[in-house]
């Protein structure tokens, strides 16, 4: 059994699978046996240095995808045409610009994954104001 799958017997006695996808996201940690460095900001090789367009194109391709299955959207239309909007602003710029839903979606992911936090439990409620221009 991998890692984040639990199996169980519902009532009818019928084995059940359940998978965790969070454990299946995680990435290792800067922690080690003498320090837990988990709630720095700072992240080495994050420095001023931009990112590649690949790397940037991997992790949108990644966030994407979490984003519109949240929303019963994967693999849609909408999807497909967000994805290519993305392409070509990255291949353009080097960036891509959130849309406020993503905005929101990010943040509460994050808050949800941020296992340091004893607060996290409330990630759902999160409300976002943004002074963003669109």
């Amino acid at each position: 059994m991998r890692s984040g799958t639990m199996s169980r017997k519902n009532r009818l006695g019928v084995r059940v699978t359940i998978l965790d996808c969070i454990i299946t996201y995680q990435k290792p940690t800067l922690c080690n046996e003498k320090s837990c460095l988990g709630s720095l900001m700072a992240i080495p090789g994050r420095g001023d240095v931009p990112r590649n367009p690949e790397e940037v194109l991997s992790d949108a391709k990644d966030f994407l995808g979490q984003y519109f299955a949240s929303i019963r959207r994967a693999n849609t239309v909408a999807h497909e045409a967000r994805w290519k909007t993305v392409q070509e602003e990255v291949v353009k710029t080097g960036t891509y610009q959130l849309t406020t839903t993503e905005l929101v979606f990010g943040a509460k992911l994050a808050w949800r994954n941020a296992s340091r936090c004893i607060g996290r439990i409330q990630w759902s409620k999160l409300q976002v104001s943004s002074n963003k221009t669109m």
